[in-house]
């Protein structure tokens, strides 16, 4: 199978430390084409992902391009609703994070549009958490989740007040729901 032709809305943080190293573990795309609005971004584009990646100045003009089979887009919050609204009209298949816009009134109307999309869309947020996802795998076929694994936590400083007027350390609060997570 060819691998999947990737185009890159924004090369931000996100998108450096988050979609470049997945899709590369992955191995079934490869990033074909990026856009960043700074000269400075689209240099270390150049630089990151070498010279056969074709580097726009506006997602826009990524879009319009073509020739990707995927976009991924990492933009500013602020750009956000643009950069949908654009992919949508794209007909390009793309993932993207929230917020749908900046302006929570235009909210439902970037819903609504998605709704509509005659192309593949996904939602989501920590595709860097995708190494975890497989370590957790592990060590579930190890059969190691679901037993006590060796944990020691020392609760002190600032005591929160808890429903059944107990008093839990902010670690223990905070740490609760992951330790959940992870004992069952």
């Amino acid at each position: 199978m060819d691998q999947l032709r990737i185009g890159l809305a924004g090369y931000g943080n996100w998108a450096r430390l988050a979609y470049v190293p997945t899709l590369r573990e992955d191995g079934r795309g490869r990033i074909v084409a990026s856009a960043a609005a700074t000269k400075v971004t689209r240099q270390r584009i150049a630089e990151d992902l070498g010279s056969d990646v074709r580097i726009y100045s506006h997602f826009k003009a990524l879009l319009d391009a073509g020739d990707l089979d995927a976009v991924l887009i990492s933009v500013p919050d602020t750009v956000h609703e643009a950069a949908v609204l654009a992919a949508i009209s794209s007909e390009i298949p793309f993932f993207y994070e929230p917020p749908l816009s900046n302006e929570p009134n235009r909210t439902v109307h970037v819903m609504s549009r998605l709704l509509g999309a005659q192309q593949v869309t996904q939602a989501d947020l920590e595709l860097r958490f995708v190494p975890v996802v497989a370590a957790a795998a592990r060590l579930l076929a190890e059969g190691a989740i679901g037993e006590p694994q060796s944990t020691l936590l020392k609760c002190r400083g600032i005591g929160i007040p808890h429903q059944e007027s107990k008093v839990v350390c902010r670690m223990h609060w905070l740490l609760g729901t992951w330790m959940h997570l992870i004992w069952f």
